[in-house]
């Protein structure tokens, strides 16, 4: 069991949980209730669950809590693009909160879209080499 105010992932997705509850105080007072309910919950999911898992007794537990995290994470995505389709999430509120959304992913997702492609060996990978 650790601390999980030193985890890393944590303190993004509290501070993601902080940028959507502002985000969501922005919406139109009727016709967005369920949508606004359901990002909420998926945003502070995300970050309970980080919790529930630095409270597991074995890393193979722990892990189980990060994944549904990051399960939680895709499901916020999906939201935050349903609200722009509805003009209700500005197209700047959504790339950032997207990208915020995203970020917990990455380690997941495998290298970064910035990261070159290695061969097996360690070495950069070139259009001959991967013939």
């Amino acid at each position: 069991m650790q601390d999980y105010h030193g985890i890393r992932a944590w303190k993004k997705a509290h501070a993601l949980a902080i940028n959507i509850h502002r985000l969501t105080k922005t919406f139109p007072r009727t016709g967005y209730a369920s949508l606004k309910d359901q990002i909420m919950r998926s945003a502070e999911s995300i970050a309970f669950t980080i919790v529930e898992g630095a409270g597991a007794a074995t890393a193979k537990e722990s892990s189980r809590f990060l994944d549904m995290s990051i399960k939680s994470s895709s499901e916020l995505e999906a939201q935050l693009d349903i609200g722009k389709g509805y003009g209700i999430v500005s197209h700047r509120d959504w790339g950032s909160l997207t990208n915020e959304s995203l970020e917990r992913e990455s380690t997941r997702r495998g290298p970064s879209v910035t990261e070159e492609p290695k061969t097996d060996n360690g070495q950069r990978k070139t259009p001959s080499s991967e013939n």
